[in-house]
């Protein structure tokens, strides 16, 4: 069913505008209260063509291609409907009901509207589905009623249709009024349920890492810090954004350093093909994908800590492969290290969420509310499984 990921767009929005300003950071200087001047090398190179929303997707592997997100919706609303039908089949319950026939076509009806309405081909339908319309102030209610109006709206159509086709579903003021509730308790309860999935929860784990990180870097948090809350007041964007932001602009200022260079110079590629692989893939990603080069990057900073780790090579190359300017070898790995094992954590906690979120919206919401009033709509009864926990 279909909920406008406006949240998750925001936060890339905000990515996207305090990278752009990064730029100045290894030139300027923040003045402590000493009057001391600390200088922050984790500088940006060409970043005005880097393609920065691809970074902090939510990896909802649901979301990933259209596709996909058809055949997950499916499996789950088959796997919830072949779980009632085992659970009361001695009581008569069949798997292939009529509401079940509706319901399938019709989630995955609106899970493709909802692609079609993000691409943004009517950007008039695009702003009432994410309750732009009526300003920011009114954008939360709006984004609801614009999703009843969306999803109710699609479940009476797809009766009408159903009855052209033979079924008998009775389409009058309780009916569409069921619908209309139905709708109303899903999208607003996703208002909230969405939020806390996606930030709430990684986000928990991410101020005890970004304390950890805090620690590394020393010095040069603070000047980091100040620098992003700078740039964000400059653009008129929540500090506060920013600041949960922390974590993912430097780990994008890591990853715009050229390690593909460092590394072609070192003895480490030499004796780790998939070193030498990944440069290779990096130099051909430059002129095709520049958001790619930055995942490589991630992945060729992970091979070489894991090179590093079998003690074959001299603190002198180590220092010129993986020591980062203003911090020692040890805390350049450390950071290194510290900041693979975020990105991990974040992409599992994403994952996690991403399965919570389709078995609430697909599972629950489609595979037992929508079924449930669309059988209601059609027999006029309630299906057996809830006639059994209701105690009818």
């Amino acid at each position: 069913m279909y909920l406008a990921a406006s949240r998750f767009r925001d936060l890339i929005s905000i990515i996207v505008s305090i990278c752009f300003l990064l730029n100045p950071l290894a030139a300027n200087a923040l003045n402590s209260n000493s009057k001391k001047v600390v200088k922050c090398s984790f500088s940006l190179e060409a970043s005005r063509d880097i393609d920065f929303s691809s970074i902090e997707k939510p990896h909802n592997i649901f979301s990933e291609s259209l596709k996909s997100t058809i055949a997950n919706s499916a499996i789950w609303l088959l796997s919830v409907q072949g779980l009632k039908y085992s659970l009361m089949k001695e009581q008569g319950a069949e798997f292939m009901t009529t509401a079940f026939l509706i319901t399938l076509p019709l989630d995955v009806s609106l899970t493709i509207m909802s692609h079609w309405i993000s691409l943004g081909k009517l950007p008039w339908l695009k702003n009432f589905a994410e309750g732009k319309l009526l300003g920011p102030r009114y954008q939360f209610w709006s984004r609801i009623a614009a999703n009843v109006v969306i999803g109710s709206s699609a479940i009476i159509g797809s009766w009408a249709v159903a009855n052209q086709f033979g079924a008998n579903i009775n389409i009058g003021t309780e009916t569409i009024s069921a619908a209309i509730v139905l709708c109303m308790l899903v999208y607003s309860s996703m208002q909230v349920t969405k939020p806390f999935l996606f930030q709430s929860i990684p986000n928990l784990s991410i101020q005890n890492d970004q304390k950890k990180v805090e620690k590394i870097l020393g010095k040069l948090a603070p000047a980091l810090k100040r620098q992003f809350q700078d740039r964000a007041q400059e653009q008129e964007i929540n500090p506060k954004d920013a600041e949960a932001l922390f974590l993912q602009m430097l780990e994008l200022v890591i990853l715009m350093k050229p390690w593909e260079a460092k590394a072609r110079l070192s003895t480490m590629s030499l004796n780790n093909s998939k070193i030498l692989d990944l440069i290779s893939q990096i130099e051909f990603a430059k002129a095709e994908s520049p958001s790619k080069v930055l995942e490589l990057r991630r992945h060729l900073i992970a091979e070489l800590l894991k090179e590093a780790d079998s003690n074959k090579y001299n603190e002198s190359e180590l220092r010129q492969t993986l020591k980062l300017r203003d911090l020692d070898l040890s805390s350049s790995v450390h950071l290194l290290k510290k900041m693979g094992r975020f990105h991990s954590k974040r992409k599992f906690l994403i994952f996690g969420a991403s399965m919570l979120d389709q078995a609430l919206a697909v599972g629950f919401a489609g595979g037992v509310l929508l079924y449930s009033t669309t059988h209601w709509a059609a027999t006029g009864e309630l299906p057996l499984f809830l006639t059994e926990l209701l105690g009818r």
